[in-house]
């Protein structure tokens, strides 16, 4: 133990000292089950997709999405089925999201700012955007 704690602990008794510990670790604990329960649940129901037709859609209708973000980064999965890679376009301004695909524009509004540049994969349908967030 250094100097210094023995000094801040001389106010404190032992059971005191422990009771705090015990208070901060169930914190932690919380804080680290409500995050894990929280990726179990986007991970574990999978991405839902439509099974219809594009020319089903009502042109303002929003397809399917999935928004996940951490600290740093923001995750979208949006279903584009029957597009071509390159008939995609994406633009990324502020907390605003714009998905151009074919004949179809998607305005999605992201819950915090994120930089112009990221990462996008598309695969049998499925979009998936990765952006970084601003830190201001």
């Amino acid at each position: 133990m250094f100097d210094d704690d023995k000094k801040r602990r001389k106010g404190m008794s032992d059971e005191e000292m422990e009771k705090m510990m015990r208070e901060m670790q169930k914190i932690i604990e919380d804080v680290f089950r409500s995050a894990i329960e929280g990726f179990e649940n986007a991970f574990s129901q999978g991405f839902p997709l439509r099974t219809s037709e594009p020319e089903d859609y009502e042109d303002d209708e929003i397809q399917q999405k999935d928004i996940i973000e951490d600290e740093k980064k923001i995750y979208v999965t949006i279903a584009i089925p029957d597009v071509e890679e390159d008939e995609i376009d994406i633009r990324a301004d502020g907390d605003i999201l714009e998905i151009i695909a074919g004949d179809k524009v998607m305005v999605i509004e992201l819950p915090s700012k994120v930089k112009k540049k990221f990462k996008k994969a598309y695969r049998n349908g499925i979009l998936d955007i990765e952006l970084e967030k601003r830190l201001f």
